[in-house]
């Protein structure tokens, strides 16, 4: 019987192939042209939407504030403060929804692809400071040609903005012994100032506020940084993203909020459900202290996580779970979201005030909230194989 020759290469080849050692290319993953639909969606039908709103809202936000100071150097303006008011209030529910969304330029540069920490630049909480922007107020900072260039992101953004037109009481937030009372200089202003100051500092804030927001929907856009086809096409070349799966693991990072900050920052600490408040309660620890609007920000926020996991309706992880198999999941995440919208909703009055007055009801919340996690940190990372985020990795409640 003759036998077959191989040449040496041929049979250096099937050595190899023994071994397992033979670099043979990788078998594509069926999912991955479906991950990078995915992300086109989230790229385009929710993150350039949301932001393209946020920009027309802080525009009106600085036509208020504008008019506002122009009103208040006059006199009392009641009316054009209310519609500063108003229009903040727009641009924060916004951006509440767009809290879901701190991935690539608006996320860390540590922690995100891409991630240029441009949301603390519009929303630095829970890093605020009310005493900053009374010092800043006295000293008239804000009227710096490079203020914004150089201040902490402490005395800008919407929460100073919260800060400078819903606070109008005489008192500032600083200690006693800070040299902003110590010296007299707080003291020395006349109600007229402060009104004026106060307005002034606003419509500076506004008017970095726009900026910034105009440059974060740049980032994203087809026309700027076009961070939207970089996530769309990651895994590819050209995309800063390896591979379709981690551009993924990036959205659900996000995404995590809900669990880190929606439900153990914003409503376990105040309801002294977290051992971050020391007492029975914490309600000086709400997110929105001075326009008194907590409770409609946690909603903004599930509304946030809802528009995230469907795609706006379109290509989303609710399509990514049937197409795993797991529909039912796909729909108990989508109810559970829906239950902690209600609980929240059915809060009476302000979160401040319900943590003491209606304990139950908060904690109801709190509940429904957790239900929705528990459902994502679980069942939701395993079927979908997703990386639980380093700073949720220890999170077991």
């Amino acid at each position: 019987m003759s036998r077959s020759r191989l040449s040496p290469v041929a049979r250096g080849l099937l050595l190899l192939a023994a071994l397992g050692l033979c670099a043979c290319p990788k078998a594509k993953d069926p999912d991955d042209d479906f991950r990078r639909q995915l992300l086109a969606s989230v790229a385009n039908n929710v993150v350039l939407p949301t932001y393209s709103e946020f920009s027309s809202r802080t525009a009106a936000l600085k036509t208020a504030t504008a008019a506002l100071a122009t009103a208040t150097v006059a006199a009392e303006a009641p009316t054009e403060l209310a519609a500063a008011q108003a229009a903040w209030g727009a641009a924060m529910g916004t951006w509440q929804r767009a809290e879901l969304l701190q991935l690539g330029p608006a996320g860390a540069p540590a922690v995100m692809t891409g991630g240029e920490s441009r949301r603390d630049k519009i929303y630095s909480w829970p890093t605020v400071s009310p005493c900053r922007v009374d010092q800043e107020l006295v000293a008239q900072g804000y009227l710096a040609p490079t203020f914004f260039e150089t201040a902490l992101v402490n005395v800008y953004g919407l929460d100073a903005l919260e800060y400078l037109l819903f606070h109008t009481g005489p008192e500032n937030q600083c200690p006693g012994t800070d040299p902003l009372n110590a010296g007299g200089s707080w003291a020395a202003l006349t109600a007229d100032q402060l009104r004026i100051r106060r307005a002034a500092y606003a419509d500076a804030v506004a008017g970095q506020l726009q900026r910034d927001a105009d440059a974060l929907l740049a980032a994203w856009s087809p026309t700027g940084g076009n961070f939207a086809q970089k996530l769309a096409t990651a895994g590819t070349q050209g995309s800063p993203f390896g591979t379709a799966q981690e551009a993924l693991d990036q959205v659900f990072a996000a995404m995590f909020y809900v669990d880190l900050t929606v439900k153990d920052a914003k409503l376990a600490v105040p309801a002294g459900l977290n051992i971050a408040c020391t007492g029975t309660t914490c309600p000086q620890s709400v997110e929105s202290r001075w326009a008194h609007r907590s409770r409609e920000q946690l909603v903004e926020n599930l509304q946030g996580f809802r528009v995230l996991f469907t795609g706006a309706d379109q290509k989303g992880f609710d399509d990514f779970l049937i197409r795993r198999n797991a529909p039912e999941l796909s729909t108990q995440i989508l109810q559970a979201a829906d239950a902690a919208v209600v609980a929240l909703e059915a809060i009476p009055g302000t979160l401040e005030v319900a943590v003491d007055a209606n304990p139950a009801q908060v904690a109801a919340a709190y509940d429904a909230v957790k239900a929705l996690t528990d459902l994502v940190k679980t069942q939701f990372v395993t079927v979908l194989n997703l990386r639980v985020p380093q700073e949720g990795a220890a999170d077991n409640d």
